[in-house]
């Protein structure tokens, strides 16, 4: 058996059980540390490689297999519970098959908090020019998204993943999802992509936090400067990356990167992996971007 093969059948398998556990109840996850297990599935599939034994060659990718299975188990398909104490006595609505859903904005709501989970889908973010409204999304394709979302002491939680592949659009490929975001309160974004194009056109949304974690994703985010300071968190493997900042906001890299092939001519570099645009220092706006990247490719651009 060849061993590319063997590799993804076993990759598959592993998937697919931790996933029926999962659905029957049994939680069969383990939590991995991305800064460890990129380093030693190279020093796996790399002992891979030097040995002619084919019993030991076959051990080394069997146990690379799993540990890739269960890293990306965790990244994508882990949709965790909101953190609450008592969600029995909460508003909660869930939405499931509609293709134009939205969340209607309220006074009461300080911040929103967004968890959304793709895969091989095409993802795009507006801003929501309807003051009535704290999101809208329009889903259209094979896949279908359920959604989730309560109001918490004043934080709005929406979480967003896919649920089925609808029978009626099976052989459509031309899957993609639309949210709109109000550009009246603050919001935290928290992305998990597999095989997908996210383009995120928030220049006009107030963003504090984004934490994105993708693999063999293309990811193009615009902000703009309506915060003093917001921050970019990047787990990501065999990933483009393109962020658009205005031109008088500062930003700040700090990468922890394997192969990451870097396009940032506005830039210097300082203390090991770290940079910093040359208006840093002097600007009122700043962005952070914390990388923990294997085989990337990055680029920053102003506009």
């Amino acid at each position: 058996m060849k061993t590319g093969k063997l590799f993804w059948g076993i990759l598959f398998v592993t998937l697919g059980t931790i996933g029926l556990l999962d659905y029957f109840g049994i939680d069969a996850r383990i939590d991995l540390d991305s800064d460890v297990v990129i380093p030693v599935l190279l020093v796996l599939l790399g002992i891979a490689l030097l040995f002619k034994n084919l019993g030991i060659k076959y051990f080394f990718i069997i146990l690379a297999s799993i540990i890739s299975a269960f890293a990306l188990y965790n990244i994508f398909w882990d949709h965790a519970r909101f953190d609450c104490n008592d969600e029995e006595n909460m508003n909660i609505e869930i939405y499931e098959d509609a293709n134009l859903q939205s969340i209607e904005f309220s006074d009461s709501i300080n911040l929103a908090k967004l968890e959304l989970s793709t895969l091989g889908n095409e993802i795009v973010f507006n801003e929501n020019n309807d003051d009535s409204e704290l999101i809208q999304f329009e889903q259209k394709g094979n896949f279908r998204y359920k959604t989730k979302n309560f109001i918490e002491n004043g934080i709005a939680n929406i979480k967003i993943h896919p649920k089925t592949i609808s029978s009626e659009n099976a052989d459509d490929d031309d899957s993609e999802l639309k949210l709109s975001l109000s550009p009246k309160i603050d919001w935290e974004i928290g992305i998990n992509s597999g095989a997908s194009n996210v383009e995120m056109n928030l220049g006009k949304v107030p963003v504090t936090k984004f934490e994105i974690k993708s693999a063999a994703s293309n990811i193009d985010i615009t902000l703009g400067n309506l915060q003093k300071y917001s921050n970019l968190m990047i787990d990501a493997a065999a990933s483009e990356i393109v962020v658009n900042l205005p031109k008088e906001t500062g930003c700040l890299i700090e990468s922890k990167s394997i192969f990451l092939e870097k396009d940032l001519p506005n830039f210097s570099k300082f203390d090991g992996n770290s940079f910093t645009s040359q208006n840093y220092d002097k600007s009122k706006n700043k962005v952070k971007i914390d990388l923990k990247t294997a085989i990337n490719r990055i680029e920053v651009k102003f506009y």
